[in-house]
């Protein structure tokens, strides 16, 4: 007798199979914070997603019998448990480094400077409205 079950084992962050429209906020450069925004500097990080699986293999009561009657001529003859590995995904990210965030300042005269920033700080565009991103998360 044999079960199999399967396993998704994330390594560093969980996997999301949901796919989503990133989300972006603009800000405005204006004489209240000095005409400048804060942003974060992206930092690279790993998704590891790992698929493995588990493969239960049970001694039958009539398995010496296997080969006679059922023509079977490797029958399972103790227990024992098998784990394969069936697959392996990386995905890099770009996640907010909060040790690197910076002002970037515009003049004063520039005409309606804005930039537009991902929830977490990152630059998604500067005095020009962000394309359609999606992104897995």
């Amino acid at each position: 007798m044999m079960s199999t079950k399967y396993f998704i084992l994330p390594a560093f962050i969980l996997a999301f199979t949901a796919m989503q429209a990133q989300k972006t906020t603009r800000v405005n450069a204006i004489k209240a914070n000095d005409y400048g925004v804060i942003y974060s500097l992206p930092k690279t990080s790993f998704e590891i997603t790992i698929l493995v699986k588990k493969s239960i293999y049970q001694r039958g009561d009539f398995y010496p019998y296997a080969q006679r009657y059922l023509g079977i001529d490797d029958p399972v003859t103790e227990n024992r448990v098998v784990f394969t590995l069936e697959d392996v995904s990386v995905k890099n990210r770009g996640i907010p480094d909060k040790t690197n965030s910076y002002m970037v300042q515009f003049q004063s005269k520039t005409f309606e400077p804005y930039v537009y920033l991902r929830e977490d700080g990152l630059i998604v565009a500067v005095n020009a409205e962000p394309t359609s991103i999606v992104s897995e998360g």
